[in-house]
């Protein structure tokens, strides 16, 4: 059976108020001290330590220097104080040492910058010392003919009021800031007159921000140009209002009526729109309109006044502002001419014939027709070396005479070839892979990759494993990498193909035997670059540069010896594969060369 234990609610509050009787015994001890600018004691005694009961009432005094003022008590490097009051009462609950902390009075001076005075409400001292949130007001007063524009406090405005309070909290230099009032003037040129509205006097003083207005008045048969400042024209009306905010001096500018004359440069006439004089004088600012009419087979180029083109339109108005030498220019309409090399024909696609004359700006469009199994090469303009346009039909707009050219040639997907009349009925391209011509080198491409780089080395090569010196594609011997049997460059691997596609790709070694057998080699320049032409048995001929090989970042050989990649791999060793080697005394099969090494490509192909 459980046993039931209760305790009387007497006993209890007996027992607790025994333990706080004894609390109240206990000792503790208070010290005060003070920072130099004042003191600090207990009240009503000059002691600074003191020992009290916990639950004691103690009051402790704080006593600033003369220019000082009480900032609070603080315990021991505690940045919030205990009380901010200068007679701190508290009750003792613990050892505590108090330090009471002073700072001096801020100081508020006032200083003027410019013509003025400045004053206190209440001294007439330029600085004085007050407690911190007292609250001071300082008068500014300008001298004659000048302005209050504000009070400041270092760079900064506090205030636009003449009279201003403010509470101090920290020393401050208030700086009224005065200025002179701006002064008016107008004069005029000849030919007018100018005043300011509401003064007889041509020169004023007026308070900043005041409205005012100058007045232009022309004489007769004469023209107001505008109010100046300065070169500055600063308005066109004769009535100019504006807000005085520093000194101006206007000049009211007058001129007689402005005279307009028009002539004419080529082959045209031009004459104003209502009368057909070829000078009138009109007033400024008038609109006036002037015509332009071209002969036959000719247009109007522009207005000009001096050597300055006013106008496109033929139908020209304008504001008269000016005395204005006008001409009319034109010029004959241009001309377009087309030919064409064999193998194709050009015609204009709107009318006959091979030259036509059309406006300036004109749209026109020609069109080539290339022979069966040719294709148009492009559109050439004025002899131009490059192609303007590769389009069948080509549309432009014709802003000058033009001889255009359009020529035709044997290409696939637009790059050249020639047919050598080999037996093998293979088609070699006119140019190297990444030329443009016969004579440029091209590209220089590492054996099986598709874009040229600057370094040619086994470790910048696609198809080699450097850390066992293995070649990972194209391979025949398990000494030299990855077996996979591959003889000969893939199309995604063979730079021909992967960037001149269809049917382009490059040769074999035993398709450059056939164009060493099978053709005359001539060693020979085009264009200052060394190399060989290749004549077919038909009497046509390719071009072979002499580009060099590049290995790392330097190149070798340039213009003295050939190197071309075939896309046949040397089954003996797979770290090479053939090429093509020649200089000016012989041609080789080159049957090693490491596959890194960048060299040369001639594209073919057989349909």
């Amino acid at each position: 059976m459980k046993r039931i234990f209760s305790v009387s609610f007497v006993s209890v509050v007996a027992f607790s108020l025994m333990l706080m009787g004894c609390g109240n015994k206990d000792g503790v001890n208070i010290t005060v001290n003070n920072t130099a600018s004042g003191s600090a004691f207990f009240a009503n005694s000059t002691e600074k330590t003191r020992e009290v009961s916990v639950g004691d009432t103690v009051t402790i005094v704080a006593t600033p220097k003369e220019n000082c003022e009480f900032a609070g008590w603080y315990v021991g490097k505690e940045k919030t104080p205990k009380s901010t009051e200068a007679n701190y009462t508290f009750v003792a609950s613990e050892s505590i040492s108090l330090v009471a902390r002073f700072a001096k009075s801020p100081t508020v001076s006032i200083c003027r910058i410019g013509n003025g005075d400045v004053v206190f409400t209440d001294s007439s001292e330029s600085s004085k010392i007050v407690k911190s949130g007292t609250e001071v007001t300082a008068v500014a007063t300008p001298d004659e003919n000048c302005e209050f524009i504000g009070w400041y406090v270092d760079d900064n405005k506090v205030s636009d009021a003449n009279e201003y309070s403010l509470k101090v909290t920290k020393s401050v230099t208030l700086a009224a800031k005065f200025i002179k009032s701006p002064v008016i003037s107008v004069s005029n040129t000849e030919c007018g007159a100018a005043s300011i509205a509401g003064h007889a006097e041509k020169s004023v003083i007026l308070l900043t921000g005041t409205d005012v207005t100058v007045v232009a008045a022309p004489d007769k048969d004469c023209e107001f140009e505008g109010w100046f400042a300065g070169n500055k024209m600063v308005c066109k009306e004769l009535n100019y209002s504006f807000k005085a905010s520093n000194n101006v001096a206007l000049v009211a500018k007058f001129y007689p009526s402005p005279v307009v004359t028009v002539d004419v440069k080529g082959k045209g006439a031009a004459s104003f729109a209502d009368i057909a004089e070829k000078t009138k004088v009109v007033l400024l600012n008038t609109e006036a309109t002037v015509v332009a009419t071209p002969e036959k087979n000719h247009e109007f180029v522009a207005w000009y006044a001096g050597d300055a083109v006013v106008s496109k339109d033929a139908e020209y108005t304008f504001v008269v502002s000016e005395d204005v030498d006008l001409i009319a220019k034109f010029k004959p309409s241009p001309i377009v001419s087309i030919s064409n090399s064999e193998n194709g024909s050009v015609a204009f696609a709107a009318s006959n014939g091979k030259t036509a004359i059309v406006l300036s700006g004109t749209e026109i469009t020609v069109t080539a027709t290339p022979d069966e199994g040719f294709e148009l090469y492009g559109w050439f303009a004025d002899g131009s070396k490059n192609p303007v346009s590769k389009d069948l039909a080509y549309t432009f707009a014709v802003d000058k005479n033009v001889k255009l050219y359009a020529e035709f040639r044997r290409t696939l997907n637009g790059y050249d070839y020639v047919d050598l009349g080999l037996p093998s009925g293979l088609k070699w391209a006119a140019y190297n892979v990444g030329a443009a011509s016969p004579e440029e080198c091209g590209g220089y491409y590492a054996w099986g990759e598709t874009e040229e780089k600057k370094d040619y080395t086994w470790d910048t090569y696609k198809y080699f494993e450097n850390s066992y010196n293995l070649v990972t594609k194209y391979c025949l011997h398990e000494r030299n990498g990855v077996v996979d049997g591959k003889k000969v460059l893939e199309a995604g691997d063979d730079v021909a193909n992967a960037n001149w596609e269809n049917i382009w790709r490059m040769p074999t070694w035993d398709e450059f035997d056939e164009l060493c057998k099978k053709c005359t080699w001539e060693w020979t320049t085009m264009n200052e670059v060394a190399g060989y032409k290749v004549t077919g048995p038909n009497g046509n001929s390719i071009f072979l540069p002499a580009a060099g090989y590049r290995n790392e970042d330097d190149t070798h050989n340039a213009k003295s010896g050939g190197y071309y990649w075939t896309s046949s791999l040397i089954g003996s060793n797979c770290n090479g594969a053939y090429y093509l080697m020649f200089d000016n005394s012989e041609r080789l099969k080159g049957d090693f060369a490491r596959r890194y090494s960048g060299r040369n490509v001639r594209a073919v192909f057989k349909k």
